[in-house]
């Protein structure tokens, strides 16, 4: 049974963990849903399911039901493109996670996707990419981070908007220790540029525009996401956190 925190624990939990969003060379880096990273400030703002590979099982599954007519090493190089290159690709495992031919899959969402893949959209030529990727990734510069200990999320909180984000674990004695945190603005604005690059690699001929393809991108992304907190996050309160520039903030509970 998971302890439900207040919304005054969630707020209180907002104030001490919210930092102003920085870019990195013109970049935003990701990271997964997860709630055990660590760190504060220098903590990646643009949490989504599964970081950047999260990218490539969303357009894997969007080009499988729209028919986009892209192979999965097209795919993976039109995200890498969009992320700015290997160096900023950014993917995670755990130190629970056993080596599962050649690579360590400590992810909850990527793991859900590749063990069910029909849930999420996904073929087995999509899989044996993504594998190949997980395991090949690290060697070219991108950063797949270790998460320790158990995870012990009470909540789900989603940023809604604003240039803050949010730390999803306490590092002092407190009422709430760890949630889910999912940012909703930051992915959107990802999403818009993950569009345009995909031009780049669709037919011409089609005639495909970056409106179109920013709403596709966008509904499977959102199946994948409400899949995955559906597993992993089931039962957990979510909670809506809106910033504004200075930093003050409003939490909304969310009913279903």
């Amino acid at each position: 049974m998971h302890k439900v925190p207040s919304l005054l624990q969630i707020e209180q939990f907002v104030k001490a963990y919210k930092y102003p969003i920085k870019k990195k060379d013109g970049h935003i880096l990701s990271r997964c849903v997860d709630g055990r990273y660590i760190g504060f400030s220098d903590l990646a703002p643009l949490a989504k399911p599964g970081a950047d590979v999260g990218d490539i099982l969303t357009v894997c599954a969007v080009n499988n039901e729209y028919g986009l007519g892209l192979d999965s090493q097209n795919i993976i190089e039109a995200v890498i493109e969009a992320v700015g290159g290997y160096a900023r690709v950014r993917f995670h495992t755990d130190t629970h996670a056993k080596n599962e031919d050649g690579f360590l899959l400590g992810c909850g969402h990527i793991k859900q996707a590749i063990t069910d893949q029909n849930a999420y959209g996904l073929t087995d030529e999509n899989v044996k990419a993504v594998s190949d990727f997980l395991k090949n990734a690290p060697h070219k510069g991108a950063m797949c981070e270790k998460l320790e200990g158990n995870h012990a999320e009470e909540a789900v909180v989603a940023v809604k908007e604003g240039e803050w984000s949010i730390a999803p674990q306490s590092n002092e004695v407190g009422e709430v220790k760890q949630v889910f945190v999912y940012h909703r603005d930051l992915d959107n604005e990802r999403r818009r540029h993950l569009a345009k690059t995909l031009l780049k690699y669709l037919p011409k001929t089609v005639g495909y525009t970056a409106a179109y393809i920013y709403d596709i991108l966008s509904k499977v992304s959102d199946d994948h996401l409400f899949e995955t907190l559906s597993r992993l996050a089931k039962g957990l309160p979510l909670l809506e956190v809106s910033f504004a520039k200075d930093g003050s903030f409003t939490v909304t509970e969310k009913v279903g």
